[in-house]
């Protein structure tokens, strides 16, 4: 059996809800594995609380439906016209106190930014999270680099992933750090990473893991935390980076957002 999954999606109030799923599901679905299971790991930040908005039917879809799940973590979202679904896992972004941006996927709690990056990977292990070091331009470089290198020496593989992000352009070849970390055993997830603009949500799913084995329907937290927590999990990364020029234009459109 295998899983397609994009390891890294937010959701943001300029987002069409329906669209934005199904954008996520139909992305899902274009990577060429038919009868994969679909699944979509959601990082929310500080200030957004989708998941729970959605498990609590604050927020409404049209012709989508929202199915708790044994495990509080996860819902099972259902398309009317569709009999395929995909299922939907809770999850914080934290940027640590070097500015440095961790996932805590599968998780509810929240865990503060500001942090340490060893805090914080600490803290979501502790919450029963999968954290995930996530590599965004520029925050793997000059002094972050030696925060980056140490955290892969006091944390096992299987104990933290690494996350790569369709924002690395095509051109850019694989970051050291990222190379040496798989090549010790740490396993790579991608994700669309989309950012809070309108129209970013077509881009959901677009980079995702190919991730080999099944997801429990009953247990699914518990299942795909097993499946991503051990060397060298079985996974290919699939989908589609940006250009060098879409990349370019999303980070500083990002940059003079962050400025006003």
């Amino acid at each position: 059996m295998t899983v397609i999954a994009d390891t890294h999606f937010h959701m943001y109030p300029c987002y069409n809800l329906d669209s934005s799923l199904r954008y996520l599901w139909k992305n899902l679905s274009s990577h060429g594995y038919a009868d994969a299971q679909k699944a979509a790991f959601l990082v929310e930040r500080h200030d957004c609380h989708f998941f729970d908005e959605l498990a609590a039917g604050a927020v409404k879809t049209n012709e989508i439906e929202s199915q708790s799940i044994l495990e509080s973590a996860c819902l099972c979202i259902k398309f009317g016209d569709c009999s395929d679904d995909m299922l939907v896992f809770a999850g914080r972004q934290i940027v640590t106190a070097e500015r440095i941006e961790i996932l805590g996927l599968t998780m509810i709690s929240s865990v503060p930014d500001g942090l340490s990056a060893n805090e914080t990977v600490a803290a979501i292990l502790e919450s029963s999270g999968t954290p995930v070091l996530a590599w965004a331009p520029g925050k793997w470089l000059f002094k972050r680099a030696a925060v980056v290198e140490k955290l892969f020496e006091e944390f096992a593989p299987g104990q933290l992933l690494v996350g790569d992000t369709a924002l690395r352009p095509i051109i850019w070849a694989e970051p050291v750090l990222m190379r040496k970390a798989r090549l010790s055993g740490f396993t790579v997830v991608a994700g669309s990473d989309p950012l809070p603009f309108a129209g970013e949500e077509t881009r959901m799913g677009g980079y995702a893991t190919m991730l080999r084995g099944q997801i429990n329907a009953l247990y699914p937290v518990t299942t795909v935390r097993r499946l991503l927590g051990v060397k060298n999990a079985d996974t290919t990364l699939v989908g589609k980076r940006c250009g060098p020029f879409s990349a370019a234009y999303r980070v500083i459109r990002m940059m003079l957002k962050q400025r006003c």
